[in-house]
């Protein structure tokens, strides 16, 4: 019966195992001390293991031990950072730590070795990486998993925010989906300031004050002499007059005869038909009537507005006469439109007015007077006209009469 029995255990025998501590002239990964883990087991993450028939290729092993169970084997492989998988035989409570990366698909050990199991570390889900706009669920180093279903949740770069409102900047690494975790306000929703204006495409940049949404506007501009502010001013962004100005009439220069319009410094144009109107150089006076000498600077086309009474229409005082540019000259007064006729001129000895002295103007003998008869020395038997100074003449017939003595 002994023999039998033995014969029935010949496995169970007291087998140590041996393993190389170079390969290929590398250095093996270094053992880590493992003790049993009552007192630091809290340290050590855990991993999930799958059970499989022992595979053909079992790998380099890294650690054995025995007496053990299958739970602190796991724990054993937990520790080694470069354990992937071990070999366990719950009849032995034998524990091989392997650096094989196993997988349920590789060949197994024909035939199998007693009853060993291999049993392979499931990745933590720490080790996966997500699909776009997903994201590690929290504590992923403690979850066993492969793929978006177990290790992944929604981040916010998935999510569509409400109008006026931007996906933060990091929202690829942000679980969520909602706005007030996923969301910032977008300039678009910020009202500016008085003479300034949202930036172009503030709906795309995040923020909520001037500083970040806002440029100043034409309407906080001064325009240049001459210039005025565009319409609509305060929804235009700029600072400078080729932006934010157009040319005011009060810079234009109208044609002959045209005048600016009095308001034409508040009015944009740079055309006749809008800056100008007619200038009294352009009207056409009454008789007797002159413009006024600033005629080209004075809006209007009437004698009322551009005319004054020119000499002409003046009648001077006795022994005056209108100048002889009287129709030139503005005026209605004897001092501004007459001078002095012969008719106020005396003439010398022996000299009489000329019959016409009222009409001609002058003040001296050559001008005004003519020799009188008492000038005159009559012809023998002749004696002078008794009124002799008051005849123009000089001659016997015009000044003379027969003396009486003959």
């Amino acid at each position: 019966m002994e023999s039998a029995s033995k014969k029935e255990r010949a496995w169970d025998w007291h087998f140590k195992t041996y393993f190389p501590v170079e390969l290929d002239g590398a250095a093996p990964p270094p053992l880590v001390p493992l003790p049993m883990l009552a007192n630091d087991s809290d340290s050590v993450l855990g991993h999930a293991y799958v059970e499989r028939s022992l595979v053909a290729s079992k790998g380099r092993e890294i650690y054995g031990t025995f007496p053990v169970t299958l739970a602190t084997c796991e724990e054993l492989c937990d520790r080694a950072a470069a354990c992937h998988s071990f070999s366990y035989s719950r009849t032995q409570q034998a524990c091989y730590l392997k650096v094989a990366e196993v997988s349920m698909e590789d060949a197994p050990r024909e035939p199998a070795y007693l009853d060993f199991k291999t049993y392979i570390k499931l990745p933590m889900c720490s080790s996966h990486t997500c699909t776009q706009d997903t994201i590690l669920l929290p504590n992923a180093e403690r979850i066993p998993g492969s793929d978006d279903r177990t290790c992944c949740q929604a981040a916010c770069s998935s999510h569509a925010c409400a109008k006026d409102m931007l996906l933060l900047p990091s929202a690829g690494g942000i679980p969520g989906s909602d706005d007030s975790t996923c969301c910032e306000a977008a300039c678009s929703s910020h009202g500016c300031a008085q003479d300034m204006i949202l930036l172009p495409n503030a709906e795309r940049i995040p923020g909520s004050d001037d500083n970040a949404c806002c440029e100043a506007a034409c309407s906080s501009h001064t325009c240049a002499e001459d210039m005025l502010l565009l319409p609509g001013a305060g929804e235009i962004p700029g600072n400078d007059d080729s932006t934010c100005c157009e040319a005011a009439c009060s810079s234009h220069r109208c044609a002959n005869d045209m005048i600016l319009i009095p308001s034409a410094g508040a009015i944009p144009g740079s055309d006749d038909s809008t800056c100008c109107e007619a200038a009294c150089s352009s009207h056409t006076c009454a008789e007797d009537t002159l413009l006024l000498p600033s005629a080209g600077a004075i809006p209007g086309s009437d004698d009322s507005t551009c005319c004054e009474v020119t000499c002409s229409s003046h009648t001077c005082a006795k022994d005056l006469i209108l100048l002889p540019s009287a129709a030139t000259i503005s005026g209605s007064d004897d001092s501004t439109c007459c001078e002095a006729a012969c008719s106020s001129h005396t003439c010398g000895k022996h000299m009489i007015l000329l019959p016409s002295a009222d009409r001609i103007r002058g003040g001296d003998d050559s001008t005004c007077c003519e020799a009188a008869c008492s000038s005159h020395t009559c012809s023998k038997d002749m004696i002078l006209l008794p009124d002799a100074g008051a005849i123009l003449g000089s001659d016997d017939s015009t000044c003379c009469a027969k003396s009486a003595s003959r």
